[in-house]
């Protein structure tokens, strides 16, 4: 519960966040001397973090370990601007010649100017920016955000100036550039026949997407949320399920996985994946960072009642890598190397 009477906003949000051990970031556009009156009790607190925008014309997004509070627009894009931003900057050479693969934290003291702190990251990172000027002249409080994919924390920095990142068309850099408020992530489904059901559904969850198919594949083009919501639907929450199949006379029971993975971390996951198996993890981290792959890039997978090697398979694929299970320990190496 929280009960504020005439709180100024900002020293109410870092209260917050001290409290409950959440990064809370308030868009540069909002007022942080706002007087806030507002109570709740027994909620949830991004529950009530969304009630108290709301009140104030507000709205709330969790962009990974982060909840931002800004103008509705901007929270209604937010997540799609960095998903975008990941999948463009996967399709480049970007991870191989710079440090943006490693998740860092991030802090800046009182009257930090935008445009220099950009700047510093850019040698920190040893990646170049275009378009800097288009930052407009500021003076910061203090602040901080927790380690996390880079485009994430870009996308957090640059929102509140109407801006985002994109990398350069030879993958030399990445620019900053206006953002229009008509980006829109687009996502293939592959559906198995008694999936196909769920179509019209899909259709009916998330009205203001685009929506087609052709035989088992969907595409679909829309918000990240809208994705979200579908995977809910197709998979319910994107949780592993395992299934005891009965087998063919004289052999042994085999467990089958069914699992849906949409736009998560490599890293995270498999380690998520280990804990539910029971197994103990091991990456070979020099190996994987000298091939350059990240273990912060997103992936996207399924497996429909697999064995095991199905699950494991699919999993590390899309990142370019390869796995090897001994016993009850998994080694994550660069497929190449493997």
């Amino acid at each position: 519960g929280m009960v504020w009477e005439s709180v100024p906003l900002r020293s109410g949000l870092e209260r917050l966040s001290q409290a409950h051990d959440v990064t809370i970031f308030l868009d540069r556009r909002v007022d942080p001397g706002k007087i806030i009156t507002f109570s709740a009790k027994d909620i949830p607190l991004f529950d009530l973090l969304s009630k108290m925008a709301e009140h104030e014309g507000l709205a709330v997004t969790s962009l990974g370990k982060v909840v931002y509070m800004g103008p509705p627009p901007a929270a209604r894009l937010l997540k799609t601007l960095a998903a975008i931003c990941h999948d463009e900057i996967s399709g480049k050479s970007l991870h191989r010649r710079t440090g943006i693969q490693i998740d860092h934290a991030m802090d800046w003291p009182v009257l930090t100017v935008p445009r220099e702190y950009l700047t510093l990251l850019a040698s920190e990172r040893r990646v170049r920016f275009v378009g800097l000027d288009r930052v407009p002249h500021d003076l910061w409080p203090a602040g901080q955000l927790p380690a996390m994919p880079f485009a994430d924390q870009l996308t957090l920095l640059l929102i509140g100036f109407d801006l985002k990142i994109r990398p350069l068309s030879d993958g030399s850099g990445l620019e900053i550039v206006p953002i229009t408020g008509k980006e829109q992530l687009t996502r293939q489904y592959h559906l198995p026949a008694r999936q196909l059901r769920n179509l019209q559904k899909i259709k009916q969850i998330v009205p203001n997407a685009h929506v087609s198919s052709d035989r088992q594949t969907v595409v679909v083009r829309g918000l990240a949320e809208d994705h979200e919501q579908i995977a809910d639907v197709l998979y319910g929450q994107g949780s592993m399920r395992t299934e005891q199949s009965l087998p063919p006379r004289g052999r042994r029971a085999q467990k089958q996985y069914t699992l849906r993975i949409v736009e998560k971390p490599i890293g995270p996951v498999l380690r998520q994946l280990a804990s539910s198996l029971g197994l103990d993890i091991v990456f070979d981290d020099t190996a994987i960072q000298e091939a350059g792959i990240s273990l912060t890039q997103r992936v996207s997978f399924t497996v429909e009642k697999g064995s095991l090697d199905d699950l494991l398979t699919a999993a590390v694929e899309p990142a370019g890598l390869a796995y090897h299970l001994h016993g009850k320990t998994l080694y994550i190496a660069p497929a190449n190397q493997h």
